[in-house]
């Protein structure tokens, strides 16, 4: 057979290398540049969908402020709920929780602060101990609603390791976080002594009680000072004097973070808003335990002393009713904040200085607000207690991460269970305040009552939302009650053997 010459437009094969001749140069060229925009394609494709979950920060304006948050991505969020799920060591799909965060597991007193929200919480999950830095992370069913229930140990370490672990591991399925505890307040609203006024006390009347309530997303650390033993004391022995500081709390260059307010400050407040809303309401007072005989004797016996020693009058009534049945106060963040250090101390001065710290930070946070009035110490009540500051530095690292998905609104709650310093009262001479150190203060009583309104409180925030979802799904509400107190079937058992000779 006579074979066909070779033409330009064929394919002519040298030693297996292909040569390709211009009849078939077009369809290549299509085949070619078709791939090349499938792979476009795909890569844009790839690159929206990484655009849409990724975590980006956005802004939305909130009237004088603006607040950030960030966004889901439906991939990200079905990772972080695996995240989750595994850190708390369960087989079964978790849904959004808040978070109720608490310090002492029973190591303080013999009892956890948070008896009564671990009574009431349901469907119990608990993390194995020795996988964790917190004392204890439960998780379960709280008035019908997923509650991830922490004890993080006493002290701003252990508090803030514990809650950068579990920020870590599930925080994008976080809604809410409440840090609750008890605490030492100052007297009175303003305190009881103003150097370097010092003729006269506080006349003002506005006393704090045991079982008080402090609703704040703000602390600030009681430690961070630059001074002298001289400074500190260079009014002793009158009570009636501030210790002197070189520099204070806000001297970020020498410590670092020590005034907690400024991270997600918008959102903080609006959780602090909904809580005190939900504890001012009706249904919460009600629930509210009586204030035991032991706490009123104690209460009156140190305001009799105090009326002595300062020429001024105390009303323990309120304006209806009398010293027993008086409900628990319920003071906001412009009123009250968490002063923290690891240090109990009792003494006039160091809670003159801690009232100067609470109003230096809140003037530092609303410092944009237009309607916000300068305050003073003599505006304020300091809350002395030790993990806001841990806590707080906590949430501000984790929110200030590019990983980070979400924020997470926090606030603290903090019940007041003695006071930080005792009654004064004027020497012989009239010159120069003293403590009356002859007084006995009851730790127990006031450390069981201050666990018992705190955790009413919060019980009853749980249990109004339980009723407004039941009643919007018109199904039965007896899953929002509570057990609370010997008649409600859970009562707080007795504190450990000693615990006031130790305390």
């Amino acid at each position: 057979m006579k074979l066909k010459e070779p033409s330009k437009e064929d394919v002519v094969l040298l030693v297996g290398a292909p040569v390709v001749v211009p009849s078939k140069l077009k369809l290549l060229e299509k085949i070619k540049l078709f791939i090349q925009g499938a792979l476009s394609l795909s890569i844009i494709g790839i690159f929206l969908i990484l655009l849409c979950n990724r975590q980006t920060q956005h802004y939305k304006d909130e009237g004088s402020r603006k607040v950030s948050y960030k966004p889901h991505g439906m991939y990200r969020d079905k990772l972080a709920e695996s995240v989750c799920q595994n850190y708390l060591e369960m087989n079964k799909a978790i849904s959004r929780f808040s978070v109720v965060f608490a310090a002492d597991p029973g190591d303080f007193s013999g009892v956890p602060e948070a008896f009564y929200i671990l009574g009431n919480l349901k469907n119990q999950h608990m993390k194995e101990k020795f996988n964790s830095v917190c004392s204890d992370v439960v998780y379960g069913t709280l008035l019908n609603q997923p509650v991830l229930v922490v004890t993080t140990g006493i002290g701003p370490t252990t508090a803030s390791l514990c809650a950068q672990e579990i920020l870590t591991s599930c925080g994008s399925m976080i809604d809410e976080a409440f840090y609750v505890g008890t605490s030492g307040w100052s007297p009175q609203l303003g305190g009881v002594l103003n150097p370097p006024d010092c003729d006269s006390a506080n006349s003002n009347g506005r006393i704090s009680r045991i079982g008080d309530l402090c609703i704040s997303p703000f602390s600030v650390n009681w430690q961070c000072k630059k001074s002298s033993w001289s400074q500190q004391s260079s009014g002793f022995p009158n009570q009636c004097f501030r210790p002197e500081e070189a520099y204070g709390p806000n001297a970020t260059f020498l410590y670092g973070l020590c005034e907690f307010y400024e991270d997600n400050m918008d959102a903080n407040l609006r959780l602090a808003d909904q809580f005190l809303q939900a504890a001012r309401s009706e249904s919460t007072l009600l629930n509210m335990p009586p204030r035991p005989a032991a706490v009123v004797n104690m209460e009156s016996n140190f305001w009799n002393l105090m009326s002595k020693g300062t020429n001024e009058s105390y009303n323990l009534n309120g304006p209806i009713g009398n010293a027993s049945t008086v409900i628990p106060h319920i003071w906001d963040y412009k009123e009250c904040m968490e002063v923290d250090e690891q240090f109990f101390f009792t003494g006039v001065p160091w809670e003159i200085k801690s009232r100067d710290y609470v109003a230096g930070t809140l003037n530092a946070a609303f410092k944009d607000y237009e309607t916000y009035k300068f305050r003073t110490a003599r505006d304020v009540i300091a809350v002395s207690a030790m993990e806001g500051v841990g806590v707080g530095l906590a949430f501000t690292k984790y929110n200030r991460l590019d990983s980070t998905g979400r924020f997470v609104p926090y606030t603290h709650i903090r019940s007041m269970s003695n006071w930080v310093h005792h009654p004064v009262n004027k020497t012989d001479n009239g010159s120069t305040w003293a403590t009356v150190d002859d007084f006995l203060e009851n730790y127990e009583d006031g450390y069981r009552y201050a666990i018992e309104t705190a955790s009413s409180a919060v019980l009853s925030y749980y249990q109004i939302r339980c009723f407004n979802d039941q009643k919007a799904q018109a199904q039965d509400i007896v899953e929002c009650k509570f057990s609370f107190g010997k008649k409600g079937g859970l009562e707080m058992p007795k504190l450990r053997e000693g615990f006031l000779k130790r305390y």
